[in-house]
């Protein structure tokens, strides 16, 4: 009978982990989500919030694409954090208020 490997003694090949910047982009993209959902409570009032009240699901649905939109331009930004941010916040912002001033031109 032939000698198998012993399991513990012989380690698999480690795999590559995914960068750390992912995580923080993806923490741009929630905190950039947070600051457009707020802008337009600053820039109209309160009055806002019954426009949201029919309108909520398809800003929510926007909730997914700027964490993932930061974690993308986290990868391709690789080191330069500062302007992750700021371009997460611009793209996330622009499609929020994109979104928006669709629904109130509708």
């Amino acid at each position: 009978m032939p000698e198998l490997p012993d399991p513990v003694m012989t380690r698999p090949p480690l795999t590559k982990e995914w960068p750390s910047t992912l995580v923080a982009g993806g923490c741009f993209g929630l905190f950039a989500y947070f600051l457009a959902i707020l802008s337009p409570f600053v820039a109209f009032g309160a009055s806002v919030l019954f426009f949201f009240l029919y309108t909520w699901p398809f800003f929510l649905a926007l909730l997914p694409v700027a964490v993932f939109s930061g974690m993308a331009i986290s990868v391709w930004q690789q080191q330069k954090i500062f302007l992750t941010f700021l371009l997460t916040l611009l793209l996330v912002s622009s499609s929020f208020w994109g979104l928006f001033y669709a629904f109130v031109g509708w």
